[in-house]
Formats: C-alpha cells, structure tokens, sequence
C-alpha cells in the first residue's frame, strides 16, 4: 500500500472509532434549547401562556386563514410522495388543454402529415432501370431526400417516403376511366 491509502486507511478507522465510543458509551445528547437574544439592557421576560377569549374565532382572528376551509380532509392513509386529488385534477386539465391546442393547429411539423400536407407529387415515370418521380416541379431519384423524407418507392401515380419509423405516401389522384 502506498503512503495515500493508508493516509485515507488511518482516518477512517479514527474516524469508526469516533463513532462507537460516541454511540456505546456516551449516552444521549440533552435536547437544545433556544433563547432569544436582545440588545444590551433590554429585560427579559418570560411569555406566559395566552388563553384565548371566547370572542376570539379563528376567522376573527386571522381572516387570511379562511381558504383553510377549502382544503380536503388529510388522509392519514394516503401516500405522502403521490399526488393529490386535486392536482391529478389540474394535470388532466391541463393535459387536454395542450391536445386541443394541438388538434386546432394541425399537424405537427416534421410529421408525416405535415410532409403530404405539404408536398405534391405531380407525375412518376417507372420504365426497366429508371424511377422518377416528379414533388413540386422537382425530379427525384431512388434515395433522394426532401425535408429529412427519403424517396424509397416509386410505383404509377405514387410515391412512399420514409424518416426513421415514419413513412409518408403521396399520389396522384387518378380520374375516372369512362365506361
């Protein structure tokens, strides 16, 4: 062992034996006690106990303390670490608030629906060896990207992107043929 380790070596067991003799044969520590400090020359006194008079309510006394009543019964029972009732309450308030505030602005961007929202594919071209596909007046290749969407199919009237997991198709809608 180098000199560091028993340096640390040393301390803990000074530090061990500390502990024991404080715990086996010293006995309990007295309880503190406070005293209010005052300036020089100031007398002191001890408070004596107030009752309180019968005309004395708790609204009358304080009347910043009437939201007391508001409160829910404590539950002995309940976990302290859970939330309560009423917080699970605002969670959930809150929590549809942001899904409808999502539902009224639409998709979100870098989605798949925002990506068809988007873009338009307005022609394909499939022959033996060559796929083209034409989003936005631009000719795409097997690979290329647009908005972080590969192009990785290219069918007649279609094309499939992926991101990721995500994949986002767009087409051309195809007219009807007369009968």
């Amino acid at each position: 062992m180098d000199r560091k380790k028993l340096i640390y070596l040393g301390l803990l067991l000074a530090a061990g034996g500390a502990f024991m003799v404080d715990r086996l044969f010293l006995g309990e520590p007295e309880p503190a006690t406070a005293e209010m400090i005052r300036g020089p020359g100031a007398a002191r006194r001890t408070p004596r106990p107030t009752r309180p008079s019968k005309t004395d309510s708790q609204e009358g006394s304080d009347p910043s303390l009437t939201w007391l009543d508001h409160l829910e019964e404590r539950q002995a029972d309940r976990d302290v670490f859970s939330p309560s009732t009423g917080m699970l309450t605002y969670y959930s308030l809150l929590k549809r608030a942001e899904e409808e505030k999502d539902q009224q602005a639409g998709p979100k961007p870098g989605s798949p629906q925002a990506f068809e929202n988007g873009h338009q594919l307005q022609g394909t071209f499939v022959s033996e060896g060559v796929m083209l596909a034409v989003v936005n007046g631009r000719v795409l290749c097997l690979g290329d990207t647009i908005d972080g969407f590969r192009l990785i199919r290219i069918e007649p009237y279609r094309a499939e992107f992926r991101r990721g997991r995500h994949r986002a198709s767009l087409q051309i809608p195809v007219p009807a043929l007369p009968e």
